[in-house]
């Protein structure tokens, strides 16, 4: 999991995200249509991803996330239209709808409860320590291209998709395998967590609009050299 959550924060096209959208003919304001959508869907696949960890498993769930995880980066380093960006980002928010507690879930599954907030603290600690290498050989990757990140970001994806097969199954004890209909009722039913995820979800996606969309547009009308980008990214 540590390798995994690794690999998956080696984003080396992070630092030019805005850039090279807009090299592929997608303008600010269609990003951000793009993005709000791909965030209200992200809520949405929340519901029945949960049903089908609870019912098939942990592992089962991460590896088909992770498998779509890494065809999002296939389809990003090949999207040039606003529906390719939209089809890379629908891929996205069901990847990370997928992954998103399914992770947390398995690993406090499989270590020692005394043991879980050093675990996780590590697990974030890796994902980070992915996008501080991604953003400092960024100055070399961008020589070439732009295309040249987006290419090799696939690389690391790739693998992390691969090792999501050699994952443990944990076996957790449930009273009565949940039908789909029932957990949906039940989730609408709990308005406080409905207001919660929503409003976890609100804040990432202003950091995410902020710290990807928004300022790599404020570099280039600074007169910033691309190259120092990565360097920028990483003090984010």
């Amino acid at each position: 999991m540590y390798i995994i959550v690794f690999l998956q924060g080696i984003v080396f096209y992070g630092p030019i995200a805005t850039l090279y959208r807009q090299n592929r003919n997608l303008s600010l304001s269609n990003m951000f249509l793009i993005e709000s959508i791909s965030w209200i869907l992200m809520i949405i696949f929340e519901i029945p991803w949960g049903w089908f960890a609870d019912k098939f498993g942990y592992k089962k769930t991460l590896i088909i996330s992770n498998f779509i995880f890494f065809v999002s980066k296939i389809v990003f380093y090949k999207a040039n239209s606003f529906g390719m960006f939209f089809l890379e980002r629908l891929l996205l928010s069901v990847s990370l709808a997928g992954i998103s507690g399914c992770d947390i879930a398995l690993l406090y599954s499989s270590v020692k409860q005394e043991e879980s907030e050093k675990i996780f603290g590590r697990y974030n600690a890796f994902s980070i320590g992915g996008y501080l290498i991604a953003s400092s050989m960024f100055p070399i990757l961008i020589k070439k291209s732009m295309d040249n990140t987006a290419f090799w970001t696939i690389v690391p994806y790739a693998v992390a998709a691969v090792l999501t097969l050699f994952l443990k199954e944990v076996n957790v004890k449930r009273e009565q395998k949940p039908k789909f209909k029932q957990s949906l009722l039940r989730a609408f039913k709990n308005k406080s967590i409905i207001i919660l995820v929503i409003s976890f979800a609100l804040v990432n996606e202003v950091v995410q609009v902020v710290s990807v969309f928004l300022n790599q547009s404020q570099y280039v009308r600074s007169g910033i050299n691309i190259k120092y980008f990565g360097i920028l990214a990483a003090q984010l």
